[in-house]
């Protein structure tokens, strides 16, 4: 191993095990975590919320995680672990729609609104596919049932799309994770956790990482829905915001960034 794979595999170790509530013993854990957790967790923004937050995963799937992700910075150029903002804060550029429901930005903000008579999806569909990353956003639900697809199949129906989203809405149902024209729900959120951390119809940050078949979802920092080791969830798709239909729809989406990984 070269100097520069230790050197980030030492960095990340201190990340996580931070992260974690412990100190690990490297002398070098000070060192570079300032610049790592704002580049792997802030950002641009400055936003200091836990994006990677393990706090709640038990010994053994932390450990998982922590194996896999130190594998993929271990194995890439540094230059490639970047955030891409994938909303420019001025127009929809880089995103398509499908039909159902309006998008627009107002004021730096992303709008979807859509009545009750529509019975399509509609979605506001990245042009870009992702495979493994780290997706971060904040939304806002004012009314009805939204969602944060990833790694989705585009489709010739009224959902428009097939695969995950991470369920965007104002109850305790929010983050978990439910399979459109699939296997519907898959994990469900822990509601009790939900209620301590989520102000319903505030602005809620979102985290969502998917690692081959490795999948998370946080919601202001602290891990909401895990699912580990699925093999049947795809792999690759595109990153898609959701109007559902047959409800009165009003939701708001801002500060979307990816991290890529390998």
């Amino acid at each position: 191993m070269n100097a520069v794979s230790m050197q980030r595999r030492v960095v990340y170790r201190n990340l996580v095990f931070d992260r974690a509530g412990q100190s690990p013993s490297s002398p070098r854990s000070a060192q570079g975590k300032a610049s790592l957790l704002q580049s792997a967790e802030s950002g641009e923004h400055g936003d200091s919320r836990k994006a990677w937050s393990t706090r709640n995963l038990s010994c053994g799937r932390r450990l998982v995680l922590v194996a896999i992700a130190l594998f993929a910075f271990a194995a890439s150029p540094a230059s490639a672990q970047t955030w891409k903002p994938l909303f420019n804060g001025s127009d929809l550029t880089g995103w398509h729609t499908q039909p159902g429901g309006k998008w627009e930005v107002v004021e730096g903000v992303i709008v979807g609104t859509s009545p009750k008579s529509e019975p399509r999806h509609g979605l506001l569909v990245s042009d870009d596919q992702y495979a493994n990353f780290v997706l971060r956003a904040k939304f806002r639900v004012h009314q009805g049932n939204s969602g944060l697809y990833f790694r989705a199949e585009k489709t010739d129906t009224n959902v428009a799309v097939r695969g995950f989203q991470a369920e965007v809405d104002a109850t305790s149902a929010v983050g978990g994770l439910y399979e459109t024209a699939m296997r519907a729900w898959v994990r469900k959120s822990d509601p009790k956790l939900v209620e301590k951390i989520v102000s319903h119809r505030n602005w809620v940050d979102i985290t969502v990482t998917a690692i081959n078949d490795d999948l998370t979802v946080s919601l202001n920092g602290v891990t909401v829905t895990e699912l580990l080791g699925d093999k049947e969830c795809l792999k690759r798709g595109h990153i898609a915001l959701q109007l559902h239909g047959g409800t009165d729809m009003h939701v708001e989406f801002k500060d979307i960034a990816i991290l890529e990984l390998p």
